[in-house]
């Protein structure tokens, strides 16, 4: 009897548990996997806007100036012509670039050997006043051009012959962390005149970062092309994406960086690869890594909610079959008794049985 009365409640809870399971396993998954690429797309497009601002005012600035300069007279090194070219390039150069969000500094500077070593503009917040202002630049003619940590700034952009972001890095100076947007910038005839460039206030960035945290803290990174990690509160700019917390994403890596966007989602234990991604416009990638309760955890609610309710449930079911098991049975083992002692002779045996279903009907 009581195996009747729990056997069927055991299998079709198990039946129903493992359709929901599975169902609310799909669901849950698909829609981490469309979280995780949206959240990834939704911070790039952010701070491509950021970005992007910035590169349109300095692209526009590199294209005037190859417009305006008169080869002929920068050239021959004609310095009245140059002085006067010189200061209407930074009055424009500082006045386009002023109201960026931001900006650490604003800067024009031109060939040493064309022209002379400070020329040019630097534009900065040198006295912490909030109130950039032109300074000093520095003497491109002191320093050779293979000295990458004094004046890769200037040469890394002409060398590349285009725009080029580089990446974060510390300037004790003003104790910030800023990145930088250098444009070559050329004469008429494609010679190399000098960079234009933008100091940005990596911090700032680094707010619209985290106003995009759609599942827990910490969990977006900046990736460079090669993987390498520019920025994230945990790690040291520089380190090998694939290499942290033991090689957990060394498998994935250049799935990643070879995809402009997706999501990758392997396993789904505690160590589960979980991981949307997106390009931004210069090639960096926005990379979110949401914990596993983000994406499992309302599948595990329901899992652990379901077991404790199947288990109540049986409880229940278990001390009602007993229950109605023994209302069933005991009047058979007792009638069974009284039975056996009339078998063996003793008539005055009283049968106390008062049922009323066929067993009352027998023992009466």
């Amino acid at each position: 009897l009581i195996l009747c009365m729990l056997l069927p409640t055991v299998i079709a809870f198990a039946l129903l548990g493992s359709t929901l399971t599975i169902y609310m396993n799909d669901i849950s998954i698909s829609d981490g996997n469309t979280n995780m690429l949206s959240a990834a797309k939704q911070t790039a497009e952010s701070v491509d806007s950021v970005l992007g601002l910035i590169e349109e005012k300095v692209d526009i600035l590199a294209i005037s100036n190859n417009i305006l300069a008169d080869e002929d007279k920068i050239v021959s090194k004609d310095q009245d012509y140059f002085k006067d070219y010189e200061k209407k390039m930074n009055e424009v150069v500082i006045s386009s670039t002023k109201d960026i969000q931001g900006l650490v500094a604003s800067y024009i500077r031109y060939d040493p050997f064309l022209t002379h070593g400070t020329s040019g503009t630097f534009f900065t917040d040198v006295d912490g006043d909030g109130k950039p202002e032109p300074v000093t630049p520095t003497d491109l003619s002191a320093y050779d051009p293979s000295d990458m940590e004094h004046v890769g700034w200037f040469y890394t952009p002409l060398k590349n012959k285009k725009a080029t972001w580089m990446e974060p890095y510390f300037n004790a100076n003003i104790n910030k962390t800023i990145i930088s947007y250098v444009s070559p910038v050329y004469l008429k005839s494609g010679k190399d005149f000098g960079v234009l460039g933008v100091d940005f206030d990596f911090s700032y960035l680094n707010q619209l970062l985290d106003e995009h945290q759609k599942f827990h803290e910490k969990e977006c990174f900046l990736l460079n092309q090669e993987g390498k990690i520019l920025f994230h509160p945990d790690y040291t700019e520089g380190e090998n994406f694939g290499e942290i917390l033991g090689g957990k994403y060394k498998n994935v890596l250049s799935e990643l960086l070879s995809k402009r966007e997706g999501y990758i989602n392997e396993g789904n234990s505690k160590n589960a690869v979980l991981l949307g991604y997106h390009a931004l416009d210069n090639g960096w990638k926005i990379v979110i890594a949401p914990n596993r309760t983000a994406i499992y955890g309302n599948i595990d609610m329901l899992k652990n909610t379901l077991f404790i309710f199947i288990a109540v449930y049986l409880l229940f079911m278990l001390a009602l079959s007993i229950i109605m098991g023994n209302r069933q049975a005991q009047p058979i083992l007792s009638l069974t008794k009284s039975v056996k002692k009339l078998a063996e002779g003793s008539l005055d045996e009283e049968i106390q049985v008062r049922s009323k279903n066929e067993i009352g009907a027998l023992a009466k």
